[in-house]
């Protein structure tokens, strides 16, 4: 799924189901998701804004 609005609705579905379900949601066409686990190895292709809050 491509659109935020679709995620609600997908978990929803998963969860009726009551069985193992896979959810596909791209966050970002350019990111490269092989980095592994750790948050410092992820490598940003576009400048994050100056006023983004990070927790």
């Amino acid at each position: 799924m491509e659109q935020p609005e679709e995620i609600k609705p997908a978990l929803q579905r998963a969860l009726e189901a009551n069985w193992p379900a896979v959810i596909e949601v791209v966050v970002d066409r350019e990111a490269d998701a092989s980095m592994g686990t750790s948050l410092d190895k992820i490598v940003e292709y576009e400048p994050l804004p100056d006023n983004v809050a990070v927790a």
